[in-house]
């Protein structure tokens, strides 16, 4: 159950490091300091928000899904040793 805990973290986390990783290499700015006052931009949330949701629902479906795809090999695979016995 630990590992399956530490895979959902990964899964739930991967996606926003990856986005926030991908808009610093692109260099879009999104803190701005003109000397004298700091603000932070407000058009990247519209670009960043829907990306963040987007990539961690895809990333944690296709998790799910590779998941029950390996429960479903695994039951298989023990249904059929025992009917062998």
């Amino acid at each position: 159950m630990a590992m399956f805990t530490l895979a959902l973290v990964t899964v739930l986390f991967l996606p926003g490091t990856f986005v926030a990783g991908l808009k610093s290499i692109l260099s879009t700015s999104f803190f701005n300091y003109d000397g004298t006052t700091f603000t932070v931009s407000d058009n990247i949330a519209p670009v960043l928000v829907p990306s963040l949701i987007g990539a961690t629902l895809l990333i944690l479906l296709s998790w799910f899904a590779w998941y029950q795809w390996r429960l479903y090999r695994l039951n298989r695979k023990t249904v059929g040793s025992n009917a062998q016995d």
